[in-house]
């Protein structure tokens, strides 16, 4: 019997990443069918498990937040693959959770969870060049998307400043929550 699977990417942004680590190691004994994997000097790999896919929730993911930032004082980001089944899909929810972390953190900077299925179009605008940012918001196919000119200059903006908010609002003349309001 096939079970289904997800792949988190955990990012300790601030803080002891031993710390999460100890703390993340009580969520997933040795002897439990998930793991997590020391990925790099910042970076936690955790593949979780799941009978069937109603159970797969962001709850889960927002009680390992509040207890690793409350007992580590430390700040940790989380994104997600899709679910899958095969072994032969992990190289790609690798691929997905990193993409999706990438696109979270340039476009929501407040967040701390990014699921790889609520950042479509993020990932896409993130993964394009500047020109194809260009042209993509400026074809006469996407008004009804992005009708809203103030919307697309701030698009291009944030683009332009790497996707840092404060110097995107000085660039725009706006104030931050201004800018903040724009983007949600």
């Amino acid at each position: 019997e096939q079970t289904w699977k997800t792949l988190f990417l955990v990012q300790v942004e601030k803080g002891n990443k031993e710390d999460v680590l100890e703390i993340l190691q009580n969520f997933f004994p040795e002897d439990e069918q998930d793991f997590m994997l020391n990925y790099s000097d910042t970076d936690i790999l955790i593949l979780k498990y799941w009978d069937d896919l109603s159970q797969v929730s962001e709850n889960f993911v927002h009680s390992l937040l509040d207890t690793v930032e409350g007992d580590s004082y430390s700040k940790v980001i989380f994104s997600s693959s899709l679910p899958f089944l095969s072994w032969k899909e992990l190289y790609k929810a690798g691929r997905q959770a990193k993409q999706t972390m990438q696109a979270g953190r340039f476009f929501y900077q407040e967040l701390k969870f990014f699921k790889y299925e609520n950042l479509k179009l993020e990932r896409l605008v993130y993964n394009m060049s500047r020109e194809q940012c260009a042209d993509f918001l400026e074809d006469s196919n996407n008004e009804d998307v992005f009708g809203d000119k103030d919307l697309v200059n701030t698009a291009l903006a944030l683009m332009d400043c790497q996707g840092n908010a404060a110097e995107t609002a000085r660039t725009l003349y706006v104030h931050r929550n201004t800018l903040n309001y724009r983007l949600e």
